[in-house]
C-alpha cells in the first residue's frame, strides 16, 4: 500500500524503463534539421514501400483473390494517407481487390492524390489549335535559357507531369503531377514559354 503525504496527492512514481519517457522542453525545443538519423529512417521506410506497391503482379480474377499481408496494408494506407506518392495506385491490388474496387481506388487516386496545374498562356503567345503532349513538353524545355533558375524550375515541372494537355478555347495548359503538394509548389510561379 503506498502512502499518501498530507495534501491527498500521490508522490510521482519513477519511470517504467519499458515507456517513453515524457517530453521535457530541451527535446520539444532542440534543433532537429542537424538529426538525420529521423530522416534517414523515414526514407528508408518510403522506399521500402514504394518497393512494396510498386512490384509487378499478375492479375488475378475477383474470384480467386489472396488477402492483403501486412507491408500490404501498411503501403495501402500510407498510399491513401498520401505519405506515399505513387505514379498509380499500388499494384498488388490486382491480386488482392476486385475489379469494382480497383476502379474505386483509381477514381480516389485521380480526384484526391494526383495535383493539376493550371496555366494561362498569353495573347502574345502563338499556339496551334492542337498540339501533341511530348511537343507542348519539348517547347517547354527550350523555353528557358540553360543553368537559369527558370530552366531549373522548368525541368523539374517536366519531370513531375504525368499529363499534359493545352485547350486552344480557353488558351490554359494544365498538367497532372503524382502529388498535389508538388501542384501547390507551383502556385504564383510563372515560366517563360515561346
Amino acid at each position: 500500500m503506498l502512502k499518501q503525504p498530507p495534501g491527498g496527492e500521490l508522490p510521482p512514481s519513477p519511470p517504467d524503463p519499458g515507456v517513453a519517457s515524457p517530453l521535457n522542453f530541451k527535446e520539444a525545443v532542440r534543433d532537429k534539421s542537424s538529426d538525420k538519423h529521423g530522416d534517414d529512417e523515414f526514407d528508408e521506410w518510403v522506399k521500402r514501400l514504394t518497393k512494396i506497391a510498386e512490384r509487378p503482379w499478375k492479375v488475378k480474377d475477383d474470384e480467386n483473390l489472396r488477402p492483403m499481408v501486412p507491408a500490404e496494408e501498411e503501403a495501402l494506407a500510407a498510399w491513401a494517407m498520401g505519405a506515399l506518392v505513387l505514379d498509380a495506385p499500388p499494384a498488388f491490388l490486382v491480386c488482392t481487390h476486385t475489379f469494382a474496387q480497383r476502379v474505386a481506388f483509381l477514381n480516389f487516386f485521380e480526384a484526391h492524390l494526383e495535383g493539376v496545374i493550371a496555366t494561362v498562356i498569353p495573347p502574345h503567345v502563338r499556339m496551334p489549335k492542337h498540339v501533341a503532349e511530348k511537343t507542348l513538353l519539348a517547347q517547354l524545355a527550350i523555353s528557358e535559357k540553360e543553368n537559369t533558375p527558370g530552366h531549373i524550375q522548368t525541368r523539374n515541372l517536366i519531370r513531375q507531369v504525368k499529363r499534359a494537355d493545352y485547350n486552344d478555347a480557353t488558351r490554359r495548359i494544365t498538367f497532372v503531377v503524382k502529388d498535389k503538394i508538388q501542384a501547390d509548389s507551383w502556385h504564383r510561379k510563372s515560366i517563360q514559354f515561346r
